[in-house]
């Protein structure tokens, strides 16, 4: 049996970060510049669930029979048995690989999550739903995060813009003109898990304040909405740079991803806002054809690591 592989992209998003978590909307986009893949090759001469897992980009190898049953591979191997009513899987040799920055903001886990599931089924020559595969990602990505909305699995399992409510709407946005991301890494590693929990315990001892701060990300964020499928787009970019002064009250910023920001705006951007859970990680910032190579300069002399540029393609 040949080797199979499948893929999956980043993600970004654009508006709503942490007030998603709050039942919020919010709005994400794939990222298709980044992509992680997943290899199987078939070991014949090996016992039911003989599987090893090698996860390149981290220099990690997992053997299925060691895993912990909370480890992130063994929840998603076991949703997959679960999901096929079979009780072991054919012995394999899964090797994944990924040029999305970890722990950036920009989805690398809900990517593999995405890309492993789609792979699984491909090697046991089944072709479900993008729903099934969405609910396996999901069940991952609780593993790793303990309390994430389900945005990033989503928007990287359907590949396309969505408005999205936590456990109520997950819509398609048509929009109307190609749209380009300039997303600069600050460098900083940026843990969801620690974001998410810094936000919870501000929300737990001051309630009001932080209600009204995810209202505000959620009225902008369907502002959004509507410029997004109108016939000027671009007109998002203010309620972009709104956005990320909102995330600044909410704590989830820091002095480097604000430099980066500034910088964009300065040199062109028509907004820009870090992406993700913040405290490192990524800004996106949202240029027209005249100012992208300015922003792009502009990030690295702000200090940016990386500097990824990527579009958002109209119907």
């Amino acid at each position: 049996m040949p080797a199979i592989f499948a893929t999956a992209p980043a993600k970004t998003i654009l508006f709503g970060e942490h007030a998603v978590v709050y039942h919020r909307p919010a709005i994400a986009v794939p990222v298709i510049t980044l992509k992680t893949k997943t290899t199987i090759i078939a070991n014949p001469l090996g016992e039911g669930d003989d599987i090893t897992i090698t996860a390149s980009q981290i220099q990690k190898k997992y053997h299925y029979y060691k895993l912990d049953s909370s480890d992130f591979f063994k929840v998603g191997l076991d949703e997959f048995k679960k999901s096929m009513n079979i009780d072991h899987i054919p012995s394999c040799e899964i090797i994944i690989t990924s040029n999305i920055p970890i722990a950036a903001g920009l989805g690398s886990s809900a990517s593999v999550a995405v890309s492993l599931t789609r792979a699984l089924y491909k090697y046991m020559g089944k072709r479900p739903g993008l729903k099934k595969i969405n609910e396996i990602a999901y069940e991952m990505e609780k593993i790793k995060h303990q309390n994430p909305s389900g945005i990033d699995n989503t928007v990287i399992t359907f590949q396309t813009p969505l408005f999205f409510i936590r456990d109520q709407i997950c819509e398609k946005i048509n929009i109307k003109k190609t749209l380009t991301l300039v997303i600069g890494n600050s460098g900083i590693p940026s843990l969801t898990k620690e974001a998410v929990s810094l936000v919870r315990k501000k929300w737990e001892i001051s309630p009001e304040k932080y209600e009204r701060l995810f209202d505000e990300i959620g009225a902008i964020t369907r502002q959004a909405k509507v410029i997004l499928s109108s016939k000027n787009p671009m007109a998002i970019g203010p309620l972009m740079t709104q956005n990320h002064k909102l995330l600044q009250q909410l704590g989830v910023s820091c002095k480097e991803l604000d430099k980066l920001v500034d910088s964009a705006i300065k040199a062109g951007a028509q907004g820009a806002k870090l992406c993700g859970s913040g405290m490192g990680g990524n800004i996106v910032a949202l240029a027209d054809e005249t100012a992208i190579q300015s922003v792009q300069s502009a990030l690295y002399q702000a200090g940016a690591l990386q500097v990824i540029i990527t579009n958002i393609k109209s119907d």
